[in-house]
């Protein structure tokens, strides 16, 4: 098990987000959780993360910036979406791992952990 990470989670659907919330802090991860960017970019600017886990698509427009910032700090993320095309993916920095909507527990738990593996291990 991976030590006790502080984990954005930047979802706006609400089961989606309980589900993402419960699978985190059972793994022992502490969370902080937003629904819009905008709430997502004040975390940011506020606290520290080691991970964060994204939708793509929110009420109040897509999370571009938001990777891009993640990126800045060099935080890994996790990019989770059902219906962005790859166009709409264009310009923004990849993201550590795409997790395909919908998705089980388990396959969240294997993108966390391939997440921390490639940040941890960056190729060179």
């Amino acid at each position: 098990m991976s030590p006790s990470m502080r984990v954005l989670v930047v979802e706006d659907e609400a089961l989606i987000l309980l589900d993402l919330e419960d699978t985190l802090l059972g793994l022992g991860h502490s969370v902080v959780s937003s629904s819009t960017v905008k709430d997502a970019q004040a975390s940011l600017e506020s606290e520290g993360f080691d991970l964060a886990v994204i939708d793509f698509h929110l009420r109040d427009g897509t999370s571009g910036n938001l990777a891009q910032t993640l990126t800045e700090r060099g935080v890994p993320y996790i990019l989770c979406t059902g219906t962005a095309r790859p166009e709409e993916l264009q310009g923004i920095p990849p993201a550590t791992v795409i997790l395909k909507k919908p998705y089980i527990s388990e396959g969240l738990v294997e993108a966390v952990n391939e997440a921390l593996a490639s940040h941890a291990c960056p190729s060179r």
